[in-house]
């Protein structure tokens, strides 16, 4: 079965300074995640090597990430292989990314300082400003920016990493195109997030990044139905 891609794209530049087993991590993953690796398919270390142009060694490490994370299998005596159920559907993935963003600002509205919120608040304002002037693009930007500082302010390292390890599922399935009522949609959204976190209210917080998820996803395919949120009294 074929497992190679073209060189130039798994080809590690000199300019690239990751370490080489996490740029070799991500470049192999990208590749099972979009297909170019097919499910079942053996992966070959020694090729691959040849084709970053680096040793085996930090494959071999990408690898055990890749096995961990469920997207390859190492069997011994065998060699590596795709997982032949390393694409979980989009409808699971975004119910697992809402659970996990909603317990990130549950986390984060607990633990986020003062200068966090003030940060928090200029990227508030910013994505106001770009809505206005009509700049969608520069929106998408702010909207990751946003959720990147959750992430961060949540203070919780693991689940910085579990969003990790499903974010280029998300973004495989992700509609990137905003018009204005979208666009007004998020900018609404995050508004009502921030004030929660700002406010400290975990619960709430928490139920409004999960709406913001779902519907945010409900907007581009239909998959999850929109959920209302309740106001704590």
């Amino acid at each position: 079965m074929k497992v190679s891609m073209e060189s130039s794209a798994l080809e590690i530049k000199s300019g690239e300074v990751k370490a080489l087993s996490d740029l070799a991590y991500e470049k192999i993953k990208g590749a099972i995640i979009n297909g170019t690796f097919i499910p079942g398919s053996r992966i070959s270390e020694r090729k691959l090597a040849e084709e970053m142009g680096i040793s085996t060694s930090p494959i071999k490490q990408a690898l055990a990430r890749l096995s961990y994370e469920g997207l390859a299998e190492i069997k011994p005596r065998k060699g590596t292989y795709v997982s032949a159920a390393c694409r979980p559907n989009s409808a699971e993935i975004v119910m697992i990314k809402a659970g996990l963003e909603g317990i990130a600002a549950n986390f984060a509205a607990g633990n986020i300082t003062e200068e966090g919120i003030r940060e928090l608040r200029k990227v508030i304002l910013q994505m106001n400003k770009l809505n206005m002037q009509g700049d969608y693009d520069g929106l998408i930007i702010l909207n990751r920016v946003f959720h990147r500082n959750i992430h961060a302010f949540s203070q919780s390292p693991y689940l910085s990493k579990l969003l990790d390890m499903i974010e280029p599922f998300y973004d495989q399935g992700e509609d990137l195109k905003v018009d204005g009522r979208k666009a007004r949609i998020i900018v609404t959204e995050h508004q009502g997030i921030f004030e929660a976190l700002a406010n400290h209210r975990r619960e709430l917080a928490e139920e409004r990044m999960k709406v913001h998820i779902l519907t945010n996803r409900s907007e581009t395919d239909g998959t999850v139905e929109k959920t209302e949120v309740k106001e704590e009294e």
